[in-house]
């Protein structure tokens, strides 16, 4: 959720100067994101787990799908089932 302030002026040739006598406030929340949780850096032949939070403000759940890109064969994907423990 992230809340906004917006204040600002005019200048107008016939009315002159204006302004907003008190900022408006509005806030906007996304009905999902995620947070990834990604090394630094990475080294060449260097095994990392790439995990994922994903927050949702859905009450009934939502079926999603995972797609990751190897272009030109440059990673190689080792499988790590899911335990159910922890996000693992």
């Amino acid at each position: 959720m992230t809340s906004w302030y917006i204040t600002g002026f005019a200048i107008h040739p016939e009315y002159g100067f204006g302004i907003v006598k008190q900022p408006v406030e509005f806030t906007t929340k996304k009905s999902f994101y995620i947070v990834d949780h990604l090394p630094y850096s990475i080294k060449r032949g260097e095994v990392v787990e790439l995990s994922f939070t994903i927050f949702s403000y859905h009450q009934e759940p939502l079926l999603g799908k995972v797609q990751l890109y190897n272009i030109d064969n440059q990673l190689a994907f080792v499988e790590h089932p899911f335990n159910g423990k922890n996000g693992n």
